[in-house]
């Protein structure tokens, strides 16, 4: 790995301060001199996050889950319970009822399914509803809760003449409990020194066609907290109505990661990940492995659920890469475990070397299909490694094996996207050793544009006549009897899979490329990652890495480059902090729009980024 080339001090620095990295979103303008810029979302289009997104579980225990609001919540008779990043917080009733009734209410248009453990118990496409109310917590009083943009909101309903100080409740799992004499809210510590804020509550009551305010406030006795009010009609219903604040993180209690964006051409927008935690859906969502795949489908605002789909087998499962062809159709790369599960597959037993899977949702959530490819897909940083051509074909790449020598080399398919039968692939022979793809696009010409890593010591990637570059970056500095190191590369395709161009990018450090994308003109634009000190740089907002002085390496620094179609160095850049030779800066992918901008995402330990215009 290129990680294994740099200092153990810079390495482990960088990686630990990597773990609460900072987002990075750069736009390299087509124009030069280069420049970053970032995109204003016009108010109108700002998302105000998920709602709560209620989904029956088939699970007496906690008949339904949530997710949408921070973090997972279970709605168990007892009460809702949500699992933080430092242990459980449950709701406990004082006094409820204990034949109390769950209901869901305003049934949404998204829907879930989950594909865990036998077949059997499979589900596709469940409803999902807006709220779940606990009908008849207390004699007399519905309990509704409902949420939206990390607010857990519950709204009691007190019938006539039934007296509201029965309801009272207490926090398991909280460490103290307080109210902010300044506004009123309850504050609840949990461990790890957080603290979650319940808002004051207000209250009313609807009066001859008017909304008339009660007075209202939390109070506190015993661990116990309750609700004091002010004058009101006992005879006519009472609405009491507080909101617990939580995170507006997609995710559950501990690690939970999203690897893969799209976008179809109405504007929604498909992410595949995968998660570590137990609570991810606000239930036991977690099989007996260490991860499991989510799919998501968002609204084009990013506020509402379209579809969410999850499955595991009983090892670690990873989403790594989606697209979308123009039927709203999402196709979907995983690397699996032992016993992911299938479901009409063209390839239904593991090869015995490569066992990537790919997946076909339709646009509606349908899962038509999972299948083995016959090739091994990594998630070390993984770039889009699937795209879809306007004509609907679909395209693949990763690392695939030589299986008498055991060595990974480049992989490259066509597949059929109705079946995901493998309809032909590029034969490497073993000239690509050690060679892995990272990304594929699809150029206005029709051909496969495929980025990655050349890791042959022995240089023998095979470049063209009219390369770029035609040796390793070692080659190039200390001759042609020097071992390579790790260089990105950028090789061209015909659709039927036959090379065209192919080029070494880098130096005489180690390189990585992560993501391609292809403009109008078929300029490719490569990004990914450099320890080379000489990187080929070109009209470059940062020409230089920050560098170890000793071992003459960038700790592990971003780079943008653009290729012409005749080979030409339009623009190269670092995409890095000068001043912070140990900082790290990962450059994972790049898309780019019809004016010719690539956007650029990643993510960085780095603590100033060079920025512009930022939010």
């Amino acid at each position: 790995m290129l990680m294994d080339t740099l200092p153990r001090h810079n390495r482990l620095a960088g990686l630990y301060r990597a773990l609460a990295a900072l987002a990075l979103a750069a736009v390299l303008a087509s124009l030069l001199p280069l420049a970053l810029r970032t995109p204003a979302m016009p108010a109108g289009q700002r998302s105000a996050g998920l709602p709560l997104i209620i989904i029956p579980t088939g699970n007496a225990a906690a008949p339904f889950s949530a997710f949408g609001v921070g973090n997972g919540v279970a709605f168990q008779p007892a009460g809702p319970s949500l699992e933080l990043a430092s242990g459980r917080l449950a709701v406990r009733f004082g006094g409820a009822r204990p034949d109390v009734t769950l209901e869901p209410a305003d049934k949404r248009a998204g829907t879930i399914g989950r594909h865990v453990g036998a077949p059997s118990t499979w589900r596709d496409q469940l409803p999902t509803y807006a709220a779940v109310i606990y009908r008849g917590l207390f004699t007399g009083i519905d309990l509704r809760y409902d949420g939206q943009a990390g607010q857990l909101k519950g709204t009691y309903t007190v019938a006539p003449h039934v007296s509201p100080s029965a309801i009272q409740w207490r926090y398991e799992g909280a460490e103290t409990l307080a109210i902010d004499p300044a506004t009123g809210d309850l504050l609840i510590g949990v461990a790890g020194g957080a603290t979650l804020r319940e808002e004051a509550p207000v209250a009313w009551q609807d009066l001859a066609g008017r909304r008339v305010p009660v007075a209202a406030s939390f109070k506190l006795a015993d661990g116990l907290a309750s609700f004091s009010l002010g004058a009101y009609d006992p005879a006519q219903p009472l609405v009491i109505d507080p909101t617990l604040r939580l995170g507006t993180y997609l995710g559950g209690g501990s690690a939970d990661y999203g690897r893969g964006i799209a976008v179809d051409s109405q504007g929604a927008i498909y992410v595949v990940g995968d998660f570590f935690s137990s609570d991810f859906l606000g239930e036991s969502t977690k099989t007996s492995g260490s991860k499991d795949v989510i799919v998501l489908k968002l609204t084009p605002a990013g506020d509402d659920l379209v579809y969410g789909w999850f499955a595991g087998g009983t090892s670690t499962d990873e989403g790594l890469a989606i697209t979308v062809n123009s039927a709203g159709e999402a196709f979907v790369l995983v690397s699996p475990g032992a016993d992911f599960p299938l479901l009409n597959a063209p390839l239904a037993t593991a090869p015995n070397v490569g066992n990537g899977i790919l997946m076909k949702f339709s646009a509606s959530g349908e899962h038509l299909y999972s299948t083995y490819l016959g090739f091994g897909l990594s998630n070390t940083y993984t770039g889009k490694a699937i795209a879809v051509g306007a004509d609907g074909k679909l395209y693949i790449t990763g690392q695939t094996y030589i299986a008498v020598r055991r060595l990974a080399q480049l992989a490259l398919v066509e597949v059929n996207p109705a079946t995901g039968a493998v309809l032909r692939s590029f034969d490497p022979g073993e000239s690509y050793v050690t060679t892995n793809g990272a990304a594929v696009a699809i150029g206005p010409d029709k051909r496969l544009y495929v980025t990655g890593t050349a890791g042959n010591p022995f240089g023998e990637f095979p470049t063209t006549a009219d390369a770029f570059q035609k040796l390793c970056g070692r080659k190039l500095l200390f001759g042609e009897n020097k071992d390579c190191r790790e260089n990105a590369y950028v090789m061209v395709f015909s659709p039927d899979l036959q090379v065209q161009y192919a080029s070494y990018l880098g130096g005489s450090g180690g390189d990585a490329g992560r993501g391609i994308a292809v403009d109008g003109q078929g300029n490719a634009i490569i990004v990914g990652n450099a320890t080379s000190e000489d990187f080929p740089v070109k009209n470059a907002i940062l020409p230089a890495c920050p560098s170890d002085p000793e071992l003459h390496l960038c700790s592990y620094d971003g780079f943008a480059t653009k290729l012409s179609p005749s080979a030409g160095l339009i623009y190269s850049t670092y995409i890095a902090s000068p001043g912070e030779p140990e900082a790290m800066t990962f450059i994972n992918d790049v898309v780019v729009d019809g004016a010719g901008n690539a956007y650029v995402a990643g993510f960085s330990s780095a603590a100033s980024l060079p920025v512009k215009n930022a939010v």
